[in-house]
Parts: structure tokens; sequence; C-alpha cells
């Protein structure tokens, strides 16, 4: 049983690691499109359409290219 238990630990462990790391990646793509989309002057209405990020997200990422 105790055995069972530690195994059952690790693997909650490992899938909350790899569950995390998916998430990451999904958030960066989204940034990354959302990114593009600015670039190609898409309005931020539209781009949150598209990505699923917010608008404040976006204005966010709008504002840091300007400055960048």
């Amino acid at each position: 049983r105790n055995l069972y238990d530690e195994n059952l630990i690790q693997y909650w462990g490992m899938k909350s690691a790899v569950d995390t790391a998916v998430e990451e990646a999904v958030e960066e793509n989204k940034v990354a499109i959302a990114k593009n989309a600015i670039d190609k002057g898409l309005d931020n209405q539209l781009i949150a359409e598209l990505t699923g990020l917010t608008v404040e997200q976006i204005e966010k990422l709008r504002t840091n290219k300007k400055h960048s």
C-alpha cells in the first residue's frame, strides 16, 4: 500500500509539471500570435477574439512593443 501511495504521489507530481509546461507553451504561443497580429495592424478586440487573450493583455503587449 505504501509503495502504491508513493507512486501515486510521484505520478501526480509529474502530471502537474507536464500540465504546467503545456499551459505555459500555449500562453507563449498566444502571445507570439498576438505580437504578429499587432505587427499586421489588427485591432485589439480582433486579436483578443483570435488568441483568447484579454484586451488589457494585448494593450500591454502593444505598449511594451512601442518602448522596445
